[in-house]
């Protein structure tokens, strides 16, 4: 009091007033989104206030819900902050009101809780299709699937967020997710393009329903021809009637379903085909079905698929059915069988149609073709070939060979059954090829001897032509054909003999519609005989005496030959006329007649003798030898003196000398060549070393410009006996003859009318000699070439055939040098200072040996055994040095140096 506090102050309590239902709540908490799961639970907060909002404790309040399927506690009496509470759970999803009451007449604010569904529930919730099977799988026709969502206690679920899907990923859903309406419900559509049984997937809120799985079986639509297939392997099958090809057909809807249970019928192209139709295609649409054929061909085939329509696959494989094994009768055929000319040129055609067993043409096959005989040339060049799509191939032989052929096939390694015989015939017989031969050339001439005579005529390819016409003719008087005229037999030949009484050379003639053959032969007299010989003795040019006696008095030909002793091989005796090979031509007669052969012994045996030696003389008729005759020889010497020399007029410039009996009187006469006055000088020997007046001719005299001979050589040119000469020119390259009369007089014939020889080059020097021993004289002759050779016959020279030498030959001279028995050559080469040896081969042909060496222009070469050895030596000239060149021979060819010996002036 007064401001200050009484110690004893009164209390006054205050109590709420009544429930006010204005300021008191009810507040359920949470009021929404409760789960109706029996177990979640909402709590209503009852707060009692009185009008002034103050609670009102210790007060009971009633509630009450509006669902009779909700649970809810009861609250206790309110706490002295006016609160109590109670809890509400349930299993249905409804919205519940809670009312309030204190005491039975105020009734506070509700509260409302709201119950929403519990989780999807697979075994609550269900998914049903509107159509579980025959659904088309063609993306159209469709199934609609029904979604009814609910939880556990069978709430149906509004607002979930509903998935379709299916087995099938590729399905297609309309739409792919819903939201579930408020009865739960979520529809959607599956249509589908494969056709299979689908299992249903449903997501709610992404959980997978796992025990609502409906299934859906689509169904394939109508078979597709596009679709569908039919293939067949591509492997070659035998057309042979067994050999099958499988047709695999799937049939299949346009999305590439299989179609099961359909009928399917196979057709194809072509014949002689056999089907196994296929049976119903199986659950993979796939059904099979086979074809064999016995014709080959690339059959297509097109299989039907059986409806309402029917549907015609647009695929149509195709099966290559192949020929099988070659029939080895095939047809094979020529064009031609005869008449074919063997020329390489005129063909046969030859085919052939390669069929299997079943007669199908095989192609492809290797056919090889082949001839017998020889001379074949088949187009193409190996005679092989490839059959064409007909089983055909030809090919075309051509030969060289005239003969029948027989031509053969393999085809495919098979060799057919049937060959063909086809004659190539020779074509026109030719001069080149054909031959006219007579056997033996020479025969005796007395009417009853006969030579066989062979005309072969062939054709270009050495063929025989037969059936040709033959006329044979010959030169000369008579002549006996038998038969004189006929036709080639099958071997192309027609034969006939020949018979004369008269001895000579003649030239067969052989006519044929084309040409004329020629060959010669000689008629010859009886072999001459040998009736005595009488050698001299002492030594230089030495006579040998002897007769020879001959039927029919014909000129015969004489070989001298002598060997020093026993143990020695005949040598050619060197005859004083300078021939150098000891053969000449006399007369005989039927009695003998008697002759003197002049025999160099100093040439042959210079300084040396002969005691126990012999002499030999051969006699020969048309170059056919007689009987020899064989002396002995013991008084052999040479030891020469000469007398001072005697001058011959030989006019202005005498450069080459020759020795020889030109008269037949046995006395040596010289002719010598005179160049500047274009002359050929003869001097008739006396046979004591004096000659008789010169006998000049002009060499030019036929020519219209001087020839100037520089060189001659005694030969019997045309077989009459007499020595003839042979001359070679300074300003011609050639051999003029100069014809004997026998008297040593030398005939001029009319200008161009001389016989003459072409030579290689300008001549230098000549000499004759028997260089192939057939008993004619050949010339050599040393020109600007080398040597020249030209072989002798009976009536002319054959054409030079040159061999080289040196520079400029200038001499020559023969010899055998290798002692072979055949006659060689050594030439002196002016413009080479040396000498070429030349060895024979006896047939008339030469080798080189080599060179030997000489001084400074060699001018001239002799020969002789020099050093007594039994060997050749040579003694070479040389002009520009003025000495004599000595190289002692080895008697193999080769020669040695021996010394260089001083002489005059130009030598």
């Amino acid at each position: 009091l007064d401001g200050v506090e009484l110690n004893a102050q009164p209390t006054i309590t205050f109590v709420p007033g009544p429930v006010s239902a204005t300021t008191s709540t009810v507040v359920a908490s949470p009021a929404i989104d409760v789960v109706a799961d029996g177990v979640t639970t909402s709590t209503i907060t009852i707060t009692l206030l009185d009008a002034f909002s103050n609670p009102i404790p210790n007060t009971a309040v009633t509630l009450t819900k509006s669902s009779t399927v909700a649970t809810m506690t009861t609250p206790a009496a309110t706490s002295a902050s006016g609160v109590t509470t109670a809890t509400i759970k349930s299993i249905k999803a409804e919205t519940v009101t809670i009312t309030a009451k204190v005491g039975t007449s105020t009734t506070l604010p509700t509260a409302t809780v709201t119950f929403v569904p519990d989780a999807p529930h697979a075994d609550k919730s269900t998914v049903q299709v509107s159509r579980a099977t025959g659904v088309i799988a063609n993306n159209v026709d469709t199934s609609t699937i029904t979604a009814t969502i609910k939880d556990a206690n069978s709430n149906l679920i509004s607002g979930a967020t509903v998935a379709f899907a299916s087995s099938n990923a590729n399905d297609t859903f309309t739409p792919p997710s819903a939201t579930s309406g408020a009865n739960g419900v979520a529809t959607a559509t599956i249509a589908s393009t494969k056709a299979e049984l689908k299992t249903i997937t449903v997501t709610v809120n992404g959980t997978t329903l796992l025990a609502a799985a409906p299934t859906v079986t689509f169904v394939p639509g109508p078979p597709s021809a596009s679709a569908s297939s039919a293939t067949a392997p591509a492997d070659l099958i035998v057309a042979d009637g067994v050999a099958t090809s499988t047709i695999t057909v799937t049939v299949r809807d346009d999305y590439a379903n299989p179609i099961p249970g359909k009928k399917v019928v196979l057709t194809t192209t072509g014949t002689g085909y056999k089907f196994v139709q296929p049976a119903n295609s199986g659950a993979n649409g796939v059904t099979t079905g086979t074809i064999n054929s016995t014709v080959a061909e690339k059959k297509t085939i097109t299989a039907t698929i059986d409806g309402t329509p029917a549907v015609v696959i647009d695929e149509k494989p195709e099966v290559t059915f192949v020929a099988g094994d070659i029939n080895p009768a095939s047809l094979f055929t020529v064009d031609r069988t005869t008449g074919v000319v063997a020329n390489n040129v005129d063909v046969v055609t030859a085919s052939v149609t390669v069929k299997d067993l079943e007669g199908n043409p095989v192609p492809g096959a290797q056919v090889v073709f082949a001839a017998t005989g020889t001379g074949n040339t088949f187009d193409p060049a190996t005679g092989t070939v490839t059959t064409l799509a007909d089983g055909t191939a030809s090919v075309t032989l051509a030969s060289t060979k005239a003969e029948p052929k027989t031509i053969s096939v393999t085809a495919g390694a098979v060799p057919l059954t049937t060959s063909r015989s086809v004659t190539f015939v020779a074509g026109p017989p030719t001069a080149a090829d054909s031959e006219f031969t007579a056997s033996p050339t020479s025969v005796l001439a007395n009417g009853q001897a006969f030579m066989n005579l062979t005309v072969v005529l062939r054709d270009a390819y050495s063929n025989p032509v037969p059936s040709q016409a033959v006329n044979l003719k010959a030169t000369g008087s008579f002549n006996v054909f038998t038969p004189s005229s006929g036709s080639t037999n099958t071997a192309g030949t027609f034969t006939a003999t020949l018979k004369s009484n008269l001895a000579e050379q003649k030239r067969l003639l052989a006519e044929t519609a084309l040409f004329v053959l020629t060959t010669d032969v000689r008629f010859y007299s009886d072999a001459p005989v040998m009736v005595s010989i009488t050698p001299g003795s002492g030594g230089g040019c030495l006579p040998i005496g002897y007769s020879v006696k001959q039927l029919q008095n014909k000129r015969v030909d004489v070989l001298v030959e002598f060997k020093p002793d026993a143990s020695s091989p005949f040598r050619r005796a060197t005859q004083a006329a300078g021939t150098s090979d000891g053969l000449y031509g006399i007369t005989a007669s039927s009695a003998g007649a008697s002759h003197t052969f002049l025999w160099n012994t100093t040439a042959d045996v210079p300084r040396g003798s002969i005691t126990a030696g012999s002499l030999r003389i051969t006699p020969s008729i048309d170059g056919l030898p007689g009987s020899s005759m064989t002396v002995g020889l013991s008084s052999i010497s040479n030891r020469l003196s000469f007398s001072a020399a005697t001058q011959l007029p030989s006019g202005t410039e005498p450069v080459a000398l020759a020795m020889a009996d030109l008269n037949r009187d046995g006395k040596l006469d010289l002719v010598t060549a005179n160049p500047s006055g274009d002359q050929i000088i003869v001097h008739l020997g006396n046979a004591n070393g004096s000659f008789m007046t010169a006998k000049p001719f002009i060499a030019g005299a036929a020519a219209t410009l001087p020839i100037q001979p520089v060189a001659v050589a005694p030969v019997d040119y045309d077989g009459d006996g007499d020595l003839d000469l042979a001359a070679v020119n300074r300003f011609t390259s050639e051999v003029s003859i100069y014809v004997n009369d026998g008297s040593g007089t030398f005939t001029l014939p009319a200008v161009g009318a001389r016989p003459s020889f072409t030579l290689p080059g300008v001549p230098r020097a000549v000499i004759a000699a028997d260089v192939n021993r057939d008993f004619w004289t050949d010339l050599l002759v040393a020109d600007a070439t080398g040597l020249s050779v030209l072989l002798g016959s009976p009536s002319s020279f054959a054409a030079a055939v040159s061999y080289p030498a040196g520079v400029d030959p200038s001499a020559l001279v023969v010899g055998d040098f290798d002692r072979d028995g055949n006659l060689d050559v050594a030439v002196a080469n002016e413009g080479g200072d040396d000498a070429t040896i030349l060895l024979g081969d006896g047939q008339g042909a030469f080798a080189s040996a080599g060179n030997v060496p000489a001084d400074n222009g060699p001018s001239a070469i002799a020969t002789g055994d020099f050093d007594a050895d039994g060997i050749l030596d040579l003694a070479i000239a040389n002009r520009l040095s003025n000495n004599a060149t000595v190289l002692l021979g080895a008697g193999d060819g080769s020669f040695v140096l021996s010394n260089h010996y001083k002489t005059g002036m130009d030598p």
